[in-house]
């Protein structure tokens, strides 16, 4: 099996996408990894070293360096009307400064973060969940709700929900499952091979044909795994953009990456 730390390379990956990526999502991902142990220095490297990490694994490519993680106070003079998360957007603005100075010491800063602010942490872990359909795992499902309207808003909010529920996929009523996403949902991305009769995963020293991406549930009691998405017959460029997807849309979910190198490819 071909592929690194799950949750490490999820966040390598979500930090190539740019934009893409909301920050809190970005976050969510940087916390999970540090919460499933990976230390500080290991998520600044990641940080700078994205693509040399999703394409090798490697955690350092300086023989005899390494990346320490330093806890360290400082007193900011910030505006004081903006809000919470605008501070600490510019307070780490003016720490990364330290990126682009020369040292004459023989260490040099290879990234920072703010992680907390007066004692008041920039962003809480906040659980995700998500209603899946109990018979073919889809999150595209309804509810059938009562609305009022809000005259300050101008609009329709939601007042009440009822228990008839609707899957769009199936067509049909159907019961829903919660399933949390950082225990209960996994990214799976998979490189095939074609054979006579079909096709199967490829083995460590094969070059897959084709890659597959899924996203599913873990095991519940009864054994059962739902499918909530599931992405066919990709090439390498197609998956990469798929699981890059997958990951904004999941960004607390942990990463499988078998036996492709989706990085290098």
């Amino acid at each position: 099996m071909n592929h690194w730390e799950t949750h490490l390379y999820g966040f390598a990956v979500a930090l190539t996408q740019g934009a893409k990526i909301k920050p809190e999502n970005l976050q969510r991902m940087r916390d999970k990894a540090l919460s499933h142990g990976h230390t500080e220095a290991e998520c600044l490297f990641v940080e700078q070293n994205a693509q040399l990490y999703i394409a090798k694994g490697i955690l350092d490519h300086k023989t005899g360096r390494e990346n320490v993680a330093v806890t360290a106070q400082f007193f900011y003079d910030c505006p004081a009307h903006v809000s919470f998360e605008e501070q600490s957007d510019l307070i780490h603005n003016d720490l990364v400064r330290l990126l682009d100075a020369d040292s004459t010491t023989g260490v040099a800063c290879c990234g920072a973060t703010v992680q907390s602010i007066n004692g008041q942490t920039r962003l809480s872990e906040k659980s995700r969940t998500h209603m899946v359909c109990a018979m073919c795992g889809s999150t595209n499902v309804r509810a059938d709700a009562y609305a009022e309207w809000d005259a300050d808003a101008g609009q329709w909010v939601l007042h009440s929900t009822y228990d008839e529920k609707r899957c769009e996929n199936c067509e049909i009523s159907t019961s829903l499952i919660e399933v949390d996403e950082a225990t209960q949902i996994e990214i799976q991305a998979f490189g095939m091979v074609n054979i006579d009769d079909g096709s199967r995963l490829a083995e460590d020293s094969e070059t897959p044909d084709f890659f597959d991406v899924m996203v599913t549930t873990t095991p519940f009691d009864s054994g059962v795994i739902l499918t909530l998405e599931e992405h066919e017959n990709m090439t390498a460029k197609e998956s990469e953009q798929t699981l890059a997807a997958m990951v904004a849309t999941y960004p607390t979910a942990a990463i499988s990456i078998v036996n492709c190198d989706l990085g290098a490819a």
